[in-house]
């Protein structure tokens, strides 16, 4: 379980709708390069980690793992959400590295 302030900065994100939801959305971000961090399900598949990890390597954007990103958003069904405001990204990583949450 990541630090409770990362999922305060994902519902942040959410409400000021700074953040797309699903694998599609996310790819377009990140293609796009709208996307400043990707945030992955840790229950993801094993072909969609891969493909999301090579996507944002290619990109040089960040990966962080965690459980349920995406009910945080208010996106229930979303296993990867992408954060596209520079400063939210920032204090996501730095709150989710205050525990080594991040992967």
């Amino acid at each position: 379980m990541a630090n409770p302030k990362v999922y305060a900065y994902i519902g942040f994100a959410a409400r000021a709708r700074k953040c797309l939801g699903g694998f599609q959305g996310v790819e377009g971000a990140v293609r796009s390069r709208k996307a400043k961090l990707v945030l992955g399900d840790t229950g993801l598949g094993e072909n969609t980690r891969e493909k999301l990890d090579r996507m944002c390597a290619q990109s040089g954007i960040p990966v962080l793992y965690i459980d349920h990103p995406g009910e945080a958003a208010g996106k229930h069904n979303n296993m990867c959400l992408a954060i596209t405001d520079e400063e939210l990204a920032r204090a996501i990583l730095e709150a989710a590295g205050d525990l080594g949450g991040k992967e």
